[in-house]
């Protein structure tokens, strides 16, 4: 779901084309306005030619990202040396421009992590009942093979195209001989609930469940032995749109598929499970083309913290976001955030380009050294246009210091200020930076970091 296709143009969206590079599939687990400020730091001063005080403005911060945090803390209080992620020789001099160029993006600190991210999204649009993701055999029509999982975090979106009422159901099987305590929390919901306008519509509410912890799915089952559990269901009208993102964790291994039916009934869908591939729309990856995801990916979270020496205004520097290497941008190969496949079927992606459904979970140092520094963060999409078709290229929640601001950027606008910070000499200040990568969206981002 790289790009949503023209038949959002009868849920009142302007329609797209499709991204240049390709088609591709539709993604930290708390509400802010549409804009924030950072606090400002605490600071001290000293002799040293090194920032020689650390404060911390993150209010929340992954274990990872607090190791990181200490050791460079130790560095500069001591006075070492140390050498930053991003040193100022990344730089540019000059306000940042509305959109930094592929050439120039920086490669974002940081790597893959945590549980595997699982995603059904192929077929999106959706013609039958049937399954339309399974990890649990090699099958006839769409290949894939058996993976047993205990841990997830499951990913889906979905139209129907039926012409007809569907419900679709995650369910979740127990292929082994002793029972299995599953625990499956998130949400899943449709544009009859949240109708699809930009910044607002299912993916953008996952988005912000995720974020906040919130959701409508909260279920503790025991699966038994051969037996298998609806986990979550929704119905959809003809032409109604799901989002869902939910994380499982179970005592045992299991198998997790998205069924279709028409009748609603948790044994059909179980039922169908076993059976046949729904029908619909699947868009297979090729040479030019990115596919849409169907399968488990590595990975369902990317972590960073890393350190940023801020040089004299005016300078900027961008960060790659959410970016892959299969398509250049700008006559530049960007850095690969996607998650390679684990197991996907034969007619889908191998890599979670667009990362829908991930987690981000970023941690910067923002460090001055001899000279005060006001440092503002904006958020934007690598796609620009001279009309904004589509409607939106981001519109999703991003937590900023613990609080959530509202982004929403387009082809005409693709970029938008998140806040600033102020620095005093010899100072560094942790910001923390979260989000989940919603659907809908065109992937392809950039952190931007201009020195005012």
């Amino acid at each position: 779901m790289q790009r949503i296709a023209c038949w959002l143009a009868a849920l009142g969206v302007a329609c797209s084309a499709q991204q240049p590079q390709g088609e591709s599939s539709t993604g930290a687990d708390d509400g802010g306005d549409s804009t924030s400020s950072l606090a400002t730091a605490s600071t001290s001063t000293g002799t040293s030619a090194q920032p020689d005080t650390v404060t911390s403005d993150a209010s929340t911060t992954s274990a990872a990202a607090d190791d990181s945090s200490s050791s460079a803390a130790e560095q500069t209080s001591s006075g070492g040396s140390r050498e930053a992620d991003v040193p100022t020789s990344a730089w540019s001099r000059g306000l940042a421009p509305q959109r930094v160029l592929g050439p120039d993006l920086v490669d974002l600190p940081g790597g893959l992590e945590g549980d595997p991210l699982w995603v059904s999204n192929n077929p999106e649009r959706v013609f039958g009942p049937g399954w339309l993701m399974q990890h649990a055999r090699v099958d006839a029509q769409r290949g894939g093979s058996a993976l047993g999982l205990t841990a997830l975090v499951a990913y889906m979106f979905h139209l129907n195209a039926s012409g007809a009422p569907l419900v679709f159901h995650l369910i979740a099987t127990n292929p082994g001989e002793a029972d299995v305590d599953l625990e499956a929390h998130g949400s899943l919901y449709d544009n009859a609930r949240f109708p699809i306008t930009p910044g607002q519509g299912p993916s953008v509410a996952v988005a912000e469940d995720a974020l906040t912890g919130k959701g409508s799915v909260d279920t503790t089952v025991v699966v038994s032995p051969g037996q298998g559990v609806e986990l979550a269901s929704i119905d959809l009208a003809p032409g109604g749109i799901l989002d869902g993102r939910v994380r499982i964790e179970a005592s045992g291994e299991l198998y997790v598929y998205m069924v279709a039916t028409a009748s609603g009934s948790t044994d059909e869908a179980i039922n169908r499970s076993q059976g046949e591939p729904a029908p619909g729309e699947i868009l297979q990856p090729g040479p030019n083309a990115f596919g849409r995801m169907a399968g488990v990916y590595a990975n369902a979270r990317w972590a960073g913290a890393f350190e940023v020496d801020v040089p004299a205004a005016p300078a900027h520097v961008g960060l790659a976001l959410n970016t892959t290497d299969k398509f250049q941008l700008d006559g530049a190969t960007l850095q690969s955030q996607s998650a390679p496949a684990i197991v996907n079927l034969s007619d889908s992606s191998d890599e979670s380009f667009g990362n829908y459904g991930m987690a981000y979970d970023l941690v910067l140092r923002l460090c001055a050294d001899e000279g005060a520094r006001t440092v503002a963060l904006r958020f934007g999409s690598n796609f620009v246009a001279d009309d904004d078709t589509p409607s939106f290229t981001w519109a999703g929640p991003v937590r900023l210091l613990g609080e959530l601001v509202d982004v929403l950027t387009t082809p005409t606008a693709p970029s938008m200020e998140l806040g600033e910070q102020t620095l005093a000499a010899r100072s560094c200040v942790d910001v923390d930076l979260s989000f989940v990568v919603p659907g809908l969206i065109t992937g392809g981002q950039q952190l931007v970091l201009e020195s005012r």
